[in-house]
């Protein structure tokens, strides 16, 4: 098994990622919540293809694991990118583990519901499960069979980061309001699995909770908060109105990225 992350040696690469991560370009006052799953024009890894699931026949649940995470320039967790593509390798100790299970599956009605957040190794190569931490709720999402667009909205996702250094083991929790997660599911060959090219999501991180969520950079060191990385003058969303708002005038940090996931298995589902 390969050795534990040592979080020192990335800290200068993630600070100075956060530092050149403010983007001068202020977002227009567009309304809305669906203005974040407009916001999806910056460079990222999803592809945008389409899924063709024509004349298959789905199951009712289709369990899956995130295999890339990129959030997109301009957002203020853009700098979390380079610690993110190290550490879904899936032989650390602590890799990132983001799962989704889309259940309840009736394509004659266009209707699934969706879990998503952070999953743990288990004993089993291959297989995980929940994160304690996270959400239990499954919620109402759409699904389109034959191009397996969906799209769903997860009240809450704790999304969870564990880092070792020589000397500690810190889990660190950030958690993500009103993640709005899309893309287009496409089925194997035999339908018995399914995996995600060109998935979208966004939502957002309040001031109060990036204050509350405290991180240790430098081992011995003293914590910083997420609020102090994704900074004050990044702030561009109102959580009680749903708009994007010119930076540093809003209550919370709207955070946009792509991902792939591909099959995996969830215990106990």
């Amino acid at each position: 098994m390969k050795s534990r992350l040592i979080l020192a040696s990335v800290t200068a690469l993630a600070l100075g990622a956060f530092a050149c991560g403010d983007d001068s370009t202020e977002s227009n006052n567009s309304t809305n919540n669906t203005a974040t799953n407009n916001a999806t024009t910056s460079t990222n890894n999803a592809t945008t293809s389409v899924s063709d699931n024509t004349g298959k026949v789905w199951e009712s649940d289709y369990q899956l694991r995130f295999d890339s995470l990129t959030f997109d320039q301009g957002t203020a967790a853009v700098g979390l990118n380079a610690i993110l593509a190290s550490n879904f390798d899936q032989e650390l100790d602590f890799p990132i583990v983001v799962l989704i299970d889309v259940a309840d599956i009736v394509t004659a009605s266009s209707t699934a519901t969706i879990r998503g957040g952070s999953g743990l190794k288990t004993a089993t190569a291959g297989e995980y499960s929940w994160d304690p931490d996270g959400d239990e709720n499954y919620e109402a999402a759409t699904l389109t069979g034959d191009s397996g667009e969906f799209q769903g909205i997860l009240q809450n996702l704790n999304f969870v980061a564990t880092f070792v250094t020589e000397t500690d083991t810190q889990k660190v929790v950030i958690p993500i309001q009103k993640l709005d997660v899309s893309g287009n599911i496409r089925l194997s060959e035999d339908a018995s699995t399914a995996s995600i090219e060109n998935g979208r999501m966004s939502g957002y991180v309040t001031q109060a909770d990036g204050e509350a969520t405290q991180i240790t950079l430098v081992p011995g060191g003293a914590p910083v908060s997420i609020a102090a990385l994704f900074k004050t003058t990044n702030l561009n969303y109102n959580s009680a109105t749903g708009e994007i708002v010119t930076k540093g005038t809003g209550d919370s940090w709207l955070l946009t990225a792509g991902f792939t996931a591909i099959p995996t298995v969830i215990a106990g589902q």
